[in-house]
């Protein structure tokens, strides 16, 4: 996994330009984060409001949201789909986002709909990195 700077990106990812990531499983099932660049420069996230299962959800529109304690952000889903699994360690303990971003620190899982149109218009690979390098050049 690259790190850019302080920050860890992973090429087996696919990632919006709202700083949410999924990985892609079985029957469309897409596990989705919050990427490393995000949880860092959010701060200690205190809150975290997320969608109920059977909740729909499309892409790039928000399903969520996460708090610090001086800045709130919404959470943006990478596909169009059905939310089927919530996270509710991370309801309990939002800092699970700050200290396992791509693990622990998961949030959702969607039943996506759209996947081959969709992750098209994702990041990933080389092209996630790149973008991450942009990311990290803008916050210097």
């Amino acid at each position: 996994m690259p790190k850019i700077g302080q920050y860890w990106v992973s090429t087996e990812l696919y990632y919006t330009t709202e700083h949410t990531w999924a990985r892609i499983g079985e029957n469309s099932t897409a596990r989705v984060g919050v990427d490393d660049f995000a949880s860092k420069t959010a701060g200690p996230i205190l809150y975290v409001e997320m969608p109920k299962i059977g909740e729909q959800v499309e892409q790039m529109k928000p399903f969520g949201q996460m708090e610090t304690a001086k800045w709130v952000g919404e959470l943006h889903a990478p596909f169009t789909g059905t939310i089927i699994k919530a996270n509710q360690e991370v309801v309990n303990n939002p800092q699970l986002i700050n200290d396992d971003p791509y693990g622990a620190g998961w949030l959702v899982e969607i039943k996506a709909t759209k996947t081959n149109e969709e992750i098209l218009k994702l990041l990933h690979g080389d092209s996630a990195v790149e973008w991450f390098k942009k990311e990290f050049e803008a916050k210097k």
